[in-house]
C-alpha cells in the first residue's frame, strides 16, 4: 500500500479552496434567512429551521442548485478551479448531521462532501464544520389573535352572570386551550409551552372568574397554582396571610375572588366592597383566555388589556399560627375589612 502524500496535500488544498465559496454563500443564506427555498420557503411553508413544529436539520442535503444565487456561486467556483490546472468535474453538497437534540436547541455538524478529478484521478474530501441551532424565543404551540373593535365601553365582554359556586351561566364563554398536557404546578418551565393571545384595538377590562375550586372554568391558578384537580366543592379557598400585627395575634388574610352575582345580591358583601365596586364585579368576562380547570393554559396576553378581580381581605385572630381563624363557641373570629374607595378616606 502506498500513500501519495504530495497528491493528498495538493488535493486537500484544492478541496478547501473550492469549499470556501460554498461556505460563504451558505452563511449569507443563514444570516439573511433567505436565498434557499429548501430552508426558507418564500410561501411560508414548512422549514427545517422551524423548531416549534418539531422540524430538524438532520439529514438535510443542500447542493449549489438549491441556492437562489446558484449562477453566482458556480461562476466563483469556476474561477477558483481555474487556478488549479487539470482540476475538473467538481461536485459538492452539504449534509447536515444532528448529534444533540432538545426542544429549543439542536447541535451537530455540516459535512461538505466534495468530489472532483485531478490528473485523471478521482478524489473525495469531506470538510466538517459544527453548527448550533437555537430557538431564542419560547416555543409557541398555539396562538390566537383577537381584534377588539373600537368602542366606548371597555366592559363589553363582562356579561356572564353566575353565582359563586355555579359552573354554568346564561352566556357561553369563548374558552381558549392550547396545551395537550394538563397543567402541572411543579413544572416550572410550563410557560415555555404556553400560547399567546393578542388583543388588539380598544382598551378593555376582563373580570376574572373561577375563584372557587368547585368551578370548572378556573382561573385561580393565576394566583395560587397548587390547586389540585377534582377537589371537593368545600375545599379551602386559596389565600395568603400577613405577619402578625405588632404584638397581637391578629393577621390580615387575603383571598382573590372573581366576579359573581353575590357582590350585588348579598347586602353584607355589598357593604364590604361598596355598591359602586360591586356593580362592576357582578358579571365575569366571556373571554376565557386560560383554559379550564382540567386543562389549564398559562396564556400570555399582549395588548391593552386589564384583568380585574377582588382581593378580599379579612382580619382574623390566629392564636396558633396556622393561618386559619380561631373559633370561640363555634364562631370563627373573622372580621371583614371594608374597602375604602373614596380618596377623602
Amino acid at each position: 500500500m502506498s500513500v501519495d502524500v504530495v497528491g493528498e496535500t495538493i488535493t486537500g488544498a484544492m478541496a478547501a479552496a473550492v469549499a470556501e465559496p460554498f461556505w460563504s454563500f451558505l452563511e449569507e443564506s443563514f444570516r439573511m434567512r433567505a436565498g434557499c427555498r429548501k430552508l426558507f420557503p418564500p410561501s411560508g411553508g414548512d422549514s427545517p429551521f422551524n423548531l416549534s413544529n418539531g422540524a430538524s436539520l438532520d439529514g438535510v442535503i443542500l447542493e449549489p442548485g438549491d441556492l437562489d444565487r446558484r449562477a453566482d456561486l458556480e461562476q466563483v467556483i469556476a474561477k477558483v478551479c481555474g487556478r488549479f490546472p487539470e482540476l475538473s468535474d467538481v461536485r459538492m453538497r452539504a449534509v447536515f448531521s444532528l448529534m444533540k437534540r432538545q426542544p429549543a436547541f439542536h447541535q451537530g455538524f455540516v459535512n461538505l462532501e466534495i468530489l472532483f478529478s485531478w490528473r485523471k484521478k478521482k478524489y473525495f474530501w469531506v470538510i466538517r464544520r459544527p453548527f448550533v441551532h437555537k430557538c431564542l424565543l419560547p416555543l409557541i404551540p398555539a396562538k390566537f389573535t383577537l381584534f377588539v373593535r373600537s368602542c366606548d365601553d371597555p366592559e363589553m365582554f363582562n356579561i356572564k352572570e353566575k353565582r359563586f359556586q355555579e359552573d354554568v351561566g346564561p352566556q357561553d364563554s369563548l374558552l381558549l386551550m392550547h396545551s395537550m398536557r394538563p397543567f402541572v404546578p411543579s413544572a416550572l418551565e410550563s410557560w415555555r409551552e404556553s400560547g399567546w393571545v393578542y388583543l388588539g384595538g380598544s382598551r378593555i377590562f376582563l373580570n376574572l372568574d373561577g375563584t372557587h375550586p368547585s368551578r370548572r372554568e378556573s382561573e385561580t391558578f393565576l394566583f395560587w397554582p397548587r390547586l389540585y384537580f377534582g377537589v371537593s366543592p368545600n375545599a379551602e379557598l386559596p389565600y395568603a396571610c400577613s405577619p402578625y400585627l405588632g404584638s397581637s395575634r391578629l393577621r390580615v388574610r387575603f383571598t382573590p375572588i372573581g366576579a359573581m352575582k353575590e357582590w350585588t345580591t348579598s347586602e353584607v358583601l355589598k357593604k364590604v366592597v361598596g355598591a359602586g365596586v360591586a356593580a362592576r364585579m357582578e358579571r365575569s368576562s366571556v373571554l376565557r383566555l386560560y383554559g379550564n380547570k382540567t386543562k389549564i393554559s398559562p396564556t400570555r396576553v399582549i395588548g391593552n388589556v386589564l384583568a380585574r378581580f377582588f382581593l378580599y381581605a379579612t382580619m382574623i385572630y390566629d392564636g396558633n399560627g396556622d393561618s386559619v381563624a380561631d373559633a370561640v363557641r363555634s364562631h370563627k373570629l373573622v372580621f371583614p375589612l371594608p374597602r375604602l374607595t373614596r380618596a377623602s378616606l
